[in-house]
């Protein structure tokens, strides 16, 4: 997208889901329906833009290195195979709608807008032990497993919308929320909670 707008343009969004079926996803545009597609919207103008990102993970435990990934699949962590790991630190190989995720910080890779770090989440685990994740991870980067209570996922949607509103200056006439499947997964009945919280500071 930068190369075709350029290097300035702000760039937002999320991927389609499935309710974490992991089976397909459909995309809509103009009045169309795809799969395996990313539908763009283009906004252009004299705009004013704040953002804040926030999920409520919150790192834990030593620093890890991912020694050994091969595209979105783990394979090593600090040379030791991803299973072995996983297992010392959580004790269960059932993945879906594990709270259980980790951070990486990507020491400087290209691509990640300067953050410090960002959350992966671990999808399944293969036959031969390995862990697919829901992100793209980076070999040699360091993490650290996170974890998340429902009041700490809750308040993530808080501090999110206030840090967007804090560097906003005026009243915005709109606002764009992406949210994932998995705060809905971890949320359960409280879900709905997640968007009063977005609309007492938005």
């Amino acid at each position: 997208l930068h190369a075709e707008v350029g290097p300035d343009a702000f760039v937002c969004g999320g991927l389609a889901g499935d309710q974490i079926r992991f089976e397909q996803t459909y995309q809509f545009c103009n009045g169309r329906v795809y799969s395996d597609a990313v539908p763009v919207l283009l906004v252009a103008g004299p705009l004013r833009v704040a953002t804040g990102v926030a999920s409520g993970w919150v790192p834990m435990g030593d620093e890890h290195r991912l020694t050994r990934t091969e595209g979105q699949t783990i394979l090593e962590i600090n040379g030791e195979p991803v299973r072995d790991v996983w297992d010392r630190y959580f004790g269960s190989f059932d993945l879906r709608g594990s709270r259980n995720q980790f951070v990486v910080y990507p020491d400087g890779a290209e691509g990640w807008g300067g953050q410090e770090h960002y959350l992966c989440a671990p999808s399944h685990f293969q036959d031969d032990g390995s862990m697919v994740t829901l992100n793209p991870v980076i070999e040699g980067a360091r993490i650290r497993f996170a974890d998340a209570t429902r009041d700490q996922v809750l308040g993530g949607a808080g501090t999110s919308a206030e840090a967007a509103r804090a560097g906003y200056d005026g009243t915005p006439d709109a606002a764009l929320v992406f949210s994932c499947a998995g705060r809905h997964a971890g949320l359960g009945t409280q879900v709905g909670k997640e968007v009063e919280l977005l609309q007492e500071h938005v």
